[in-house]
């Protein structure tokens, strides 16, 4: 499960191999998007990493209360995401 250690960083820990990108949503306290970030991933089975995910500067990253975060292909046939 992704965990949030720093703003920006996401520490990915996942227990089958995943490879290509992921889509990191952020969102405001209302749950409306706010910015977006695509980021390319390869992980080998229950292996962890740490990414770094950048927002455009015109995002006012304080408003972000939480993050939604998912293979990047499937957001857009609405698949489940992740919330951090």
């Amino acid at each position: 499960m992704p965990s949030r250690p720093a703003p920006g960083a996401f520490r990915w820990e996942l227990e089958k191999e995943f490879s290509g990108p992921l889509l990191l949503k952020a969102l405001n306290s209302y749950k409306q998007e706010i910015g977006r970030s695509r980021q390319e991933l390869s992980l080998e089975e229950e292996e962890a990493q740490y990414l770094e995910f950048s927002f455009p500067k015109e995002m006012d990253a304080t408003t972000a209360e939480s993050y939604e975060i998912r293979p990047a292909k499937a957001a857009a046939e609405n698949s489940p995401e992740t919330a951090i």
